[in-house]
């Protein structure tokens, strides 16, 4: 799972925030500025 808009504030964007961790721990990511996906 991609998440693609979040709140500038919201801790998933901190590197290293335990929230960041979890995020990640989980399988989750945030899209990077630039990234793509092939959709065919």
């Amino acid at each position: 799972m991609y998440f693609t808009h979040l709140n500038h504030t919201n801790p998933v964007l901190d590197d290293g925030s335990w929230e960041s961790e979890a995020l990640s721990d989980a399988g989750a990511h945030v899209v990077e500025p630039g990234q793509h996906f092939d959709l065919g």
